[in-house]
């Protein structure tokens, strides 16, 4: 194995980062680069959807031939919707509205993305969320392409390991408790590669850490501390000495451990 690629949200976009350096931590992924010599040639998109993981991430390195030989899946909510330039369009900052703070990261994290604030863009997401959203539809749309990425795409990529990962699961509510492992709903087992749980966002709010927009999130990936980063390394490592496919790896334990420390 050469190289590894990290595809969807904001639970893997980032090697590493401003609060990572200056609080000496390595994250999971400067993890897979130093103890298992990966060259990392994909990272994910903060606040994207699962259309943006497949359409922007993958299926450019599809067409190009160029799959990583580790394909590691971080797998978003349902609330998101797609655009190829407003890239983070989901319904809690498309309800807020327009947030210079937010703006300003996202220009400072991608300085060669544009438009990303377009107006006419921010409205219409605003208005559809408001007026036209289903949460029922949603979710089977969620579920049913969930469905299409196991047995349509992840079928297709031969010769390469293959992780699921659930950036945060299905949760009825934002407050804390909501994250706690026992509280977290998947509505898919993945038949194709390892699938690993809880969720990142299980082990992201361990003492009370948790985002809420408009608030920005400094830490890498949502993971702060060598713990976290060990831990999901951890992962990583384990989901490739005990690969086959269809093996669910579940480590609620560990993380219990740490909420109730």
């Amino acid at each position: 194995m050469e190289t590894i690629g990290f595809f969807g949200d904001s639970f893997c976009e980032h090697v590493n980062n401003k609060h990572s350096i200056d609080n000496n931590y390595r994250t999971y992924m400067e993890l897979c680069v130093d103890e298992l010599h990966l060259k990392i040639v994909n990272t994910g998109m903060g606040g994207s959807s699962l259309y943006d993981m497949v359409l922007k991430q993958l299926n450019p390195l599809i067409k190009s031939n160029s799959i990583p030989d580790v394909c590691v899946f971080f797998y978003t909510i349902p609330q998101r919707l797609y655009h190829p330039v407003c890239r983070s369009i989901h319904m809690s900052n498309a309800l807020n509205g327009y947030n210079s703070k937010k703006e300003e990261w996202f220009s400072k994290t991608y300085p060669n993305e544009k438009n990303w604030f377009s107006k006419d863009i921010w409205d219409a997401a605003q208005q559809y969320f408001m007026h036209l959203y289903d949460e029922e539809k949603s979710q089977l749309e969620y579920l049913s392409f969930l469905q299409y990425i196991d047995n349509n795409i992840l079928s297709q990529l031969k010769n390469t390991k293959i992780i699921n990962l659930w950036s945060i699961g299905n949760v009825k509510n934002w407050d804390l408790d909501s994250f706690k492992p026992e509280n977290i709903n998947y509505v898919h087992d993945w038949k194709h590669g390892v699938e690993v749980r809880p969720s990142l966002m299980s082990l992201s709010a361990v003492n009370g850490n948790t985002f809420k927009y408009p608030m920005i999130d400094d830490r890498p990936n949502h993971l702060d501390g060598q713990l976290k980063n060990d831990m999901v390394f951890d992962y990583i490592v384990k989901a490739l000495e005990n690969y086959d496919e269809g093996v669910l790896l579940d480590y609620t334990d560990g993380v219990n451990k740490l909420w109730n420390a």
